[in-house]
């Protein structure tokens, strides 16, 4: 979903839903919550319009709980951390990730994987 044309198709067509789905419906598999957020990451990406329909979708939510219930999966935090950066070019969500408490796990991420380089930019 690197091409905006794809990024709406895939929008339009009910695929944000769909992954946010799946990522509730298999919460205790991290590779599904990496997979799931590298996804939502590059929907997001320079996209406006995904920005909007992930958190209405209840996205943000779910990028927050794949964080807390996969703390100690690297790949999970990078990439979570990754969409929550993406989805926060837009203010309203700024509010949002800080008011479901994305702050602190971001924080927590950058700390408990201090020498992997991709959580520390």
């Amino acid at each position: 979903a690197c091409h905006e044309e794809n990024k709406i198709i895939i929008s339009h067509e009910g695929g944000i839903e769909t992954i946010i789905g799946a990522m509730h419906e298999h919460i205790a598999h991290a590779c599904v919550q990496k997979e799931s957020c590298i996804a939502l990451r590059h929907l997001a990406y320079h996209n406006a319009e995904n920005q909007i329909t992930i958190p209405s979708e209840g996205g943000i939510q779910a990028i927050i709980d794949a964080m807390r219930n996969h703390i100690s999966h690297i790949g999970v935090q990078e990439e979570a951390c990754t969409v929550l950066y993406n989805l926060a070019c837009n203010e309203e969500n700024k509010t949002t990730i800080l008011c479901e408490g994305g702050i602190p796990l971001i924080i927590g991420a950058m700390r408990n994987h201090s020498a992997h380089p991709g959580l520390q930019k």
